[in-house]
């Protein structure tokens, strides 16, 4: 899959790209994709009811301190 800037920056400033892994409240969150003219990121609970959260990308960086994970 192509890499896709986001046009939205993480807590560091860094870009975020499509296939970037975040790290939300210090967890991994999933997919990052576009719907309906915005970005979102899947995000994994440990929620028995709802194990996946969709947040807006903008949300997670404003609120949750998302930030990109390093690479190895």
């Amino acid at each position: 899959m192509e890499r896709t800037a986001t046009g939205v920056r993480d807590i560091h400033g860094d870009m975020i790209y499509t296939d970037d892994i975040l790290k939300i409240k210090g967890q991994y969150t999933g997919e990052i994709f576009r719907q309906h003219e915005r970005w979102l990121v899947a995000v994994e609970t440990l929620r028995f009811m709802f194990p996946v959260t969709i947040l807006p990308l903008t949300t997670a960086v404003d609120i949750y301190k998302a930030e990109r994970k390093k690479e190895e």
